[in-house]
């Protein structure tokens, strides 16, 4: 098995912060040159400098007295820095940006968040833990960006120290409790499990976004606690609905409404950490499968276990089908993505490794010909669902059945290639 740590905390912020300020440094910047660089630097090299306080100032050797210090000088730059940059728009317009003065902003609102928290460090470790997690359920605004997940991120740099203390703090609102989710998941001590198990398997509604990013947040630890929680949630057919018109066919007639896939959110972030943790892939059509990963973990031959040995009823090939189609048209591992990593054309490597197209027909052949009116009949349910995708899985699910190979398939991706005459 192998530990790997996920980040979880997802910003919700008055004016949104850009993800390097978030970003981790491993420098140690002193009062001095933080002062000799806002002195004697300008323009684009300014700039740069300012990115590197930004993300160094957890780190900074710096006291309360000399933050106040550098915030001061911080200002004459955000309110007279001139320096500026040219961006082409559209249509060939152009805009004039000052980048110091934006990045000398978000530059006080780290130093600001590094001042309370060195504050907070004059406190036994019971009281610390309280004020941060106080912040986050009552971020206040700092120079107009939200305060919370850089409270939360302070929180989990108090180590496991802090976490006998955090793990009792259960805010009613769901939000903090997903950044504390993802404090615990940074610190990764295994006393955080149960916190996190319990945000996992709260059952009701207002926790559908905070369950995934405490699947996530399990990939954290490697521990059986956290496996069994994992597959456990395999079950959870927590559905988020992802816009997919911009790659299908346009809807028509016009008052048809869009299409949105289904995504299984819980199901493909836990199969991700159960991956992660145990180092076991069991590919496209298997690894959201919660028969699959309960026969490997009960089974006591993990090194040998093939997911296409274990007995399936007709219903539950079915569902595995179904949720082939599910993930195919929601586009996952990347919802958003433009293109499919399930599709021959287009098809990418992922992080789960190899050619995902190619291992699904694998998996698909090594099932049997019985799978072949399985595909077709999901192909019939789904276009009568969302007709705007019937082009677009004529073409995935025949290229499928011509690849399959047997008999039987290239005859049913002959017919489907008639339907479209």
């Amino acid at each position: 098995m192998r530990f790997i740590q996920l980040a979880s905390a997802i910003a919700v912020a008055t004016i949104p912060l850009p993800a390097f300020a978030d970003v981790a440094s491993t420098e140690r910047l002193t009062y001095q040159a933080i002062m000799d660089g806002l002195h004697q630097k300008s323009g684009e090299e300014l700039f740069a400098f300012l990115e590197r306080v930004i993300v160094g100032t957890r780190n900074a050797q710096i006291s309360i007295e000399q933050i106040d210090s550098i915030i001061t000088q911080m200002r004459r730059i955000q309110q007279h820095d001139d320096y500026q940059r040219l961006v082409d728009g559209k249509k060939g317009s152009r805009r004039v940006l000052q980048p110091n003065r934006g990045a000398a902003r978000r530059a006080i609102f780290r130093l600001q968040i590094a001042k309370v928290a060195k504050q907070l460090a004059r406190l036994p470790m019971e009281h610390r833990v309280s004020e941060l997690v106080n912040r986050i359920q009552h971020p206040p605004v700092i120079e107009g960006y939200g305060s919370d997940v850089q409270f939360a991120a302070e929180l989990a740099a108090l180590g496991t120290e802090a976490v006998p203390f955090i793990v009792l703090h259960k805010p009613a609102a769901p939000y903090p409790r997903r950044l504390i989710v993802g404090a615990l998941a940074k610190i990764g001590d295994p006393r955080g499990l149960d916190y996190i198990i319990e945000v996992l398997q709260d059952p009701r509604d207002s926790y559908r976004l905070e369950r995934p990013e405490a699947a996530i947040a399990l990939g954290s630890f490697d521990e059986k606690r956290a496996v069994s929680a994992l597959i456990e949630s395999l079950k959870d057919v927590t559905v988020q609905t992802i816009g997919r018109n911009s790659h299908a066919q346009q809807p028509s007639p016009t008052t048809q409404k869009p299409h949105y896939a289904v995504y299984y959110e819980v199901q493909h972030r836990a199969s991700q950490s159960l991956t992660k943790i145990t180092g076991y892939n069991w590919g496209p059509l298997y690894n959201e499968d919660y028969k699959t990963w309960h026969n490997w973990d009960e089974g006591g031959q993990q090194k040998n276990f093939r997911p296409n040995e274990v007995p399936r009823s007709d219903a539950e090939l079915n569902d595995l089908v179904e949720k082939l189609f599910h993930r195919y048209m929601s586009a996952r591992p990347n919802p958003w993505q433009p293109y499919n990593a399930l599709a021959k054309d287009g098809g990418v490597p992922s992080w789960e490794g190899g050619q995902q197209y190619e291992w699904l027909v694998a998996d698909l052949r090594a099932v049997g010909p019985c799978v072949v009116p399985l595909l077709t009949d999901q192909y019939e349910a789904r276009v009568a669902a969302t007709p705007v995708w019937e082009e677009k899985l004529r073409t995935w699910v025949g290229q499928i059945l011509r690849d399959l190979d047997w008999p039987q398939s290239l005859q049913a991706a002959q017919s489907l290639d008639q339907s479209a005459e």
